[in-house]
């Protein structure tokens, strides 16, 4: 959403972006939310609160058929579970859940008011219904409007050959959008292969103790089959049996296991199963950006007849994987900005002090370029402005 929108998630304002939203969305696709609707939740806490806790048996099925990899898209689940939030908000003996994928449904509330003012937003707003372009979509719409009320906004077509956006008609600038997508790709593609691969099998391996674990596993290279198959859940079962708790596996990958005690643990606050608190109460764990995948996992009981909520927890599990092969795999903000910059000059042979441009990145801003393209590239020409959104 755009700095100069209200902010908060009063169920008032939530209810008028949820309108909204929908709205959009149906002006793209009629049908589009309803059949997203049917597909599997990826929050099943906001989205489903009657069947929010899963069983052990549940949790092994849902792993080995990867049911991870295709859940409902971002922008139906952030709608849908908006309204659910909001049917939720109505029964007053239910605590509420807050979400910040709410502000997803306020940020299309904001384009949806915005529709009438920018020039070729038809053709963008197909791509919010992509799964693999939206993020990049509704970064652009979301620059577009951020200038509005300009007299002239503008979405450029792909086909144009030029930079993104428009603004102005007279004396135009030009802004170029690059987002950062190609990184998560790579980490997504890692951790389906982890789900699928291992921590099926490591799920069914921990289910044979009464002990609860924190494991750890860091990958140094590409693994191959034969090491998330085989090797990891082997050789986790075999540091089980035995008492160990560190080992080294081939190409210097690490594997870590702390046992804990399970012993039931009635909460003194109230808390979804979800709740990040629970690793740091429970694990005494608070690292989470420093791994790529994590799967935590709670037995015990629900609070009352509520099963969003957690009242005692018992046995557990936490298994967390990096693969520090991906480090390596990083975005060049400069080669980004270079591309761009070329893009928007159409010319290819330009040629710019990047210097005092590289600062300018640093600080978050978008650079953009004067219309005038008859003219070499200077330093001096270079400026930048302040993008307002969040």
């Amino acid at each position: 959403m755009t700095i100069d929108a209200n902010p908060t998630l009063h169920p008032d304002h939530l209810a008028k972006a949820v309108v909204k939203a929908e709205k959009l969305i149906s002006g793209i696709s009629p049908k589009w939310l309803n059949r997203q609707s049917l597909k599997r939740s990826a929050d099943p806490v906001l989205m489903f609160p009657q069947k929010a806790l899963n069983t052990r048996p549940q949790n092994i099925h849902a792993i080995a058929m990867d049911f991870t990899t295709e859940p409902m898209h971002p922008i139906a689940e952030s709608i849908l579970s908006s309204k659910q939030a909001l049917e939720d908000f109505k029964n007053t003996t239910i605590p509420n859940i807050v979400s910040s994928s709410w502000y997803l449904t306020l940020s299309l509330a904001d384009v949806y008011d915005h529709l009438n003012q920018i020039v070729g937003i038809e053709d963008r707003l197909k791509k919010l219904l992509s799964r693999e372009e939206w993020k990049s979509t509704l970064y652009e719409l979301l620059i577009a409007i951020s200038f509005a009320p300009n007299d002239y906004i503008e979405i450029r077509s792909d086909s144009s050959g030029g930079p993104d956006i428009k603004i102005g008609e007279q004396n135009p600038f030009y802004i170029e959008c690059k987002t950062k997508l190609e990184l998560g790709k790579d980490i997504q593609e890692f951790s389906s292969k982890w789900r699928k691969q291992s921590l099926r099998e490591i799920f069914q391996i921990t289910n044979k103790y009464s002990q609860s674990f924190l494991i750890k596993v860091i990958l140094k290279s590409e693994p191959n089959e034969y090491l998330l198959n085989k090797k990891i859940p082997n050789t986790i079962n075999q540091m089980i049996e035995k008492g160990k708790y560190k080992v080294s596996l081939p190409n210097r990958s690490k594997i870590s296991i702390e046992p804990w005690d399970s012993k039931p643990t009635k909460l003194s606050s109230l808390m979804t199963w979800a709740d990040p608190k629970l690793l740091r109460i429970f694990f005494d764990f608070d690292d989470e950006e420093n791994w790529h995948y994590i799967f935590p996992y709670y037995g015990g009981k629900p609070y009352r007849d509520d099963e969003r909520y957690v009242a005692v927890v018992s046995k557990r599990l936490l298994v967390c994987v990096r693969g520090d092969h991906l480090k390596e795999r990083t975005l060049s903000l400069e080669n980004e900005i270079k591309y761009a910059a070329r893009k928007q000059l159409l010319d290819s042979n330009s040629k710019c002090n990047f210097y005092r441009l590289g600062k300018w990145i640093s600080c978050g801003n978008i650079v953009v370029f004067p219309t005038d393209q008859s003219e070499r590239c200077t330093d001096e020409r270079l400026h930048a402005t302040y993008p307002r959104t969040t």
